[in-house]
């Protein structure tokens, strides 16, 4: 028997109120639902073009690099993508929901018998810059990236 009770959280809007993508749109002038459709027609552009079958969660990470290529999203780095990440806004009542289960669970004596406990946990494929300002602000055990892009200036 294990003694954690795991709750995993998806960023993207469930905990925030947005998509993590946003705030770079805003601050670049890049129209979201274009960079979307963009992102959604190139699965098959790739299939078509290269005989390549491409992950569809994932892609929109080499749409990004492209777009920081071409010059659309200048000056885009980590520092960039922290910053911005600090204007993410959780849904009302969180993250205090995050501190209060497990609290509930650590607080009753009937858990704590058997040292049960509720860690919380975030996955993503987002970009891990965007998500530092979070680990301060919320009470996760671990932040879980499937695939994380961290901007690089070398080419």
């Amino acid at each position: 028997m294990s003694n954690i009770i795991a709750i995993v959280w998806d960023f993207d809007k469930t905990l925030i109120t947005s998509y993590m993508q946003e705030p770079i749109f805003k601050k670049y002038r890049v129209d979201g639902t274009t960079f979307w459709k963009e992102v959604n027609a190139l699965p098959e552009k790739y299939l078509t073009e290269q005989g390549v079958r491409v992950n569809r969660d994932t892609i929109y990470l080499n749409h990004f690099i492209n777009y920081v290529k071409e010059g659309r999203f200048p000056d885009l780095n980590n520092e960039m993508l922290t910053a911005l990440g600090s204007e993410l806004e959780f849904y009302n009542g969180l993250p205090a929901l995050m501190e209060i289960t497990k609290k509930m669970v650590s607080d009753d004596s009937r858990y704590a018998e058997y040292d049960i406990r509720v860690e919380h946990y975030i996955v993503s494929t987002g970009f891990t810059a965007m998500l530092i300002p979070f680990t301060f602000r919320i009470s996760t055990d671990k932040i879980l990236f499937i695939i994380f892009l961290t901007l690089s200036t070398e080419h």
